[in-house]
């Protein structure tokens, strides 16, 4: 049993070989043209809502709220890599663009039931944190080049409740809570 979690998140995993090589093409690159350190990710989902901490209890609630949702099964195109800023640096968090109409409306449930309304969230796959730009021109230069890069499609076919039991913030293991099957 889990004691405790740094933060609790919804995600839909990704499995795809296929796009998991698309992927780690990409952050290939960026290493290759050493514009940044970087920290990669590899553990890749699409987030569809930041929970946070939690108390238990309200993790339990969750869990069991969660299970009301009923969807079916859809496809996600994920299609062109974007970023985050954050205050210290201009580019923080690299990110490929995950598009789907039935996906925001399987978040927008989501939301709904935890938060008791929608809150607006960019569905995306964190690929790579910088922790220092060596060569913002060089940085800017791989993203525009993969602005429009189709990384594939995706079967989405259940999604999950995961905890974060990292440590600290670049200490993440992530584990998962409960699976829900879209139908």
């Amino acid at each position: 049993m889990i004691r405790s979690a740094r933060s609790f998140f919804v995600a839909i995993d990704i499995s795809d070989k296929e796009v998991i090589n698309q992927i780690t093409g990409f952050q290939k690159e960026l290493l290759k043209e050493r514009v940044a350190e970087i920290q990669l990710i590899d553990d890749y989902h699409i987030t569809l809502s930041f929970l946070g901490k939690l108390k238990w209890k309200d993790v339990n609630r969750i869990k069991a709220d969660l299970e009301r949702i009923r969807m079916k099964s859809f496809y996600v195109t994920l299609q062109g890599v974007e970023y985050f800023p954050s205050e210290k640096l201009p580019i923080r968090i690299l990110w490929v663009n995950v598009e789907s109409s039935k996906l925001y409306s399987l978040m927008e449930e989501i939301n709904k039931i935890i938060l008791g309304h929608c809150e607006e969230n960019i569905p995306h796959i964190t690929v790579a944190r910088i922790r220092r730009i060596f060569s913002f021109e060089g940085l800017k230069t791989i993203i525009e080049k993969y602005k429009d890069y189709y990384f594939g499609k995706l079967h989405v076919r259940s999604f999950k409740l995961k905890a974060n039991l990292g440590r600290s913030r670049v200490d993440r293991k992530y584990v998962d809570i409960q699976e829900y099957s879209l139908f």
